[in-house]
């Protein structure tokens, strides 16, 4: 598999999971404070739970870019590594 493939499945996957975690608590809280308001005729209830929902997603994409980004470093670190070694053996 080259780079350039590689590189449209994590952008690929990173759009689902962008997605998901956006659509996921908008439609599930969003939903019901929908459902709430309409039932208690009062709007507030649906800004209300729409900002929850958006408060959830900011949590979960941060959790993720958080994961991502110790993978990267951890990548980078070893890539460093290899590079160390194979200067070494090149002045052998």
């Amino acid at each position: 598999m080259n780079k350039t493939t590689n590189n449209k499945e994590i952008a690929r996957a990173m759009f689902l999971y962008i997605s998901y975690s956006i659509l996921g608590p908008l439609l599930l809280i969003g939903g019901l404070g929908y459902i709430l308001s309409r039932y208690f005729d009062n709007r507030f209830i649906l800004f209300f739970s729409i900002f929850i929902a958006w408060l959830f997603s900011q949590v979960l994409m941060f959790k993720k870019l958080k994961r991502i980004n110790a993978s990267v470093e951890k990548i980078g670190e070893e890539g460093l590594k290899k590079e160390e070694e194979n200067e070494d053996i090149k002045k052998k």
